[in-house]
């Protein structure tokens, strides 16, 4: 099988403006361990790339002009229509992924991805927590805008304030106080939490088209203020796996019942959440319908390719004792 595989800020996504450092980097992590793996598995690995990004990768590779976005796009049409399938890296904000899910659709290739439909629902977060919500899944109260934030401010000491259409931590606050809501930047979507108490982890998934999800592991966030404040804008720098036992079987039974009324979700697919003191005050967070750079601590830690779940291929899971601690920009170390 030939598959075309890309992400958003190396395969052209920056085209027409200049390159940023840390989302290359970011995005270079995922492309080239889910490139290494697929090329392992077998297949016809086939990835686009801005001329100006100097990674080396196997298979074959198409490089992309980097004067605008427009001839990106026609590169990526003219590369679907030569490929039996595609897998597409992209962040949610201003509709990139499932802008890009669509026009796989469209080529009629096979996307080893979620629907387009599945990913626009999972990245409208406060249409993803009501719709959680109703079938008694537990989620952090939220409102969208900023008209009842300092009165959710004095019930709760302090708020998350995030868009409500974004990806990862972009643009997400912790405020305290009306000086804090002042000094955000200017959005029409944000959505205001309660800030929840207990343990920043994650989730993976591989969910087949036909059959069950299949639990990889679940693993601690790095998420935080940078320096010493309480206050300010979050901050995304890795994470850890993989749980305790205990812990890991919550967030696992919590995963699989979103994943139960969210139909469309394919691939790789990580949730976030929020484990507190005891199971009944675990809370999910949110939900990301394609893969993150926790992939990389978690190829690490497999005794298996995890491409050959993606590509629905049967693999004995396995997984090596010990711990992985893995970074934003997709480094490694092993712990004891």
């Amino acid at each position: 099988m030939r598959l075309l595989i890309t992400e958003h800020f190396c395969s052209g996504g920056l085209a027409g403006h200049p390159l940023d450092l840390g989302l290359l980097t970011e995005g270079a992590a995922m492309l080239r361990a889910i490139v290494e793996d697929v090329h392992a598995a077998g297949e016809d690995v086939v990835v686009m790339l801005d001329e100006r990004v100097p990674l080396d990768l196997p298979g074959r590779v198409i490089r992309v002009s980097a004067t605008s976005r427009e001839s990106a796009r026609d590169t990526f049409d003219q590369a679907l229509a030569d490929v039996d399938a595609a897998l597409v890296i992209a962040p949610e904000h201003d509709g990139l992924l499932p802008a890009a899910i669509e026009r796989v659709e469209s080529a009629s290739v096979l996307n080893l991805g979620s629907s387009s439909d599945a990913i626009r629902a999972c990245s409208d977060k406060h249409a993803l927590g009501q719709r959680l919500s109703a079938v008694g899944l537990p989620v952090p109260h939220g409102v969208l805008g900023l008209n009842d934030v300092h009165d959710m401010i004095a019930r709760w000491g302090e708020v998350v304030i995030k868009p409500s259409r974004g990806a990862g931590c972009i643009d997400t606050f912790v405020c305290q106080s009306s000086a804090d809501v002042a000094s955000l930047p200017p959005r029409n979507d944000w959505l205001v939490q309660p800030r929840v108490a207990g343990l920043a982890a994650s989730v993976a998934f591989i969910v087949p088209r036909r059959g069950e999800p299949i639990p990889l592991r679940a693993g601690i966030q790095a998420i935080g203020i940078p320096g010493h404040a309480r206050v300010g804008r979050l901050a995304y720098a890795g994470g850890r796996l993989p749980l305790a036992p205990g812990l890991e079987q919550r967030a696992i039974r919590l995963g699989l019942a979103a994943l139960s009324h969210l139909p469309g979700l394919h691939g790789c697919v990580g949730i976030d959440l929020v484990l507190g003191e005891s199971a009944d005050d675990d809370m999910l967070i949110e939900i990301n319908a394609r893969p993150t750079v926790a992939y990389a601590g978690l190829r690490r830690l497999a005794r298996f390719n995890i491409a050959d779940l993606i590509l629905g291929k049967p693999t004995r899971i396995e997984w090596h004792a010990g711990a992985v601690q893995y970074q934003a920009d997709g480094s490694c170390e092993l712990l004891d």
